[in-house]
């Protein structure tokens, strides 16, 4: 499996409810093309541990996304940024109620 790990800053005007709200069509969409897998649930950070040793990003919540591999992720990538309907707009919706977007990803195995 491939993941995307987002994570991010509610936007100003926005709930977390709100952001929900939009990114799960906007997943479920990308699922039903064939581009992702699935995605879990949104989860607020709690850097009040020693354990949370990353005091270079400030985001406030993550979610996890799954692709099945890297191509499936990046046919997601090139798909989101074509701007077909409906993806662009459920793109923009859900981009709209978050800022400070921070995507990284990760490879399950040793080897990658």
């Amino acid at each position: 499996m491939f993941r995307m790990l987002s994570f991010f800053d509610l936007a100003a005007d926005a709930t977390i409810e709100e952001f929900e709200d939009a990114l799960a069509p906007f997943c479920q969409h990308i699922i039903d093309v064939g581009m992702l897998q699935s995605w879990g649930p949104i989860g607020k950070r709690s850097d009040n541990t020693p354990m949370d040793t990353d005091e270079a990003t400030s985001q406030q919540y993550f979610f996890v996304s799954t692709f099945v591999d890297k191509k499936q992720c990046d046919g997601s990538y090139a798909y989101i940024k074509s701007g077909e309907e409906p993806c662009a707009s459920l793109h923009t919706a859900m981009r709209s109620k978050m800022h400070n977007g921070i995507f990284s990803c990760w490879e399950d195995g040793a080897d990658g």
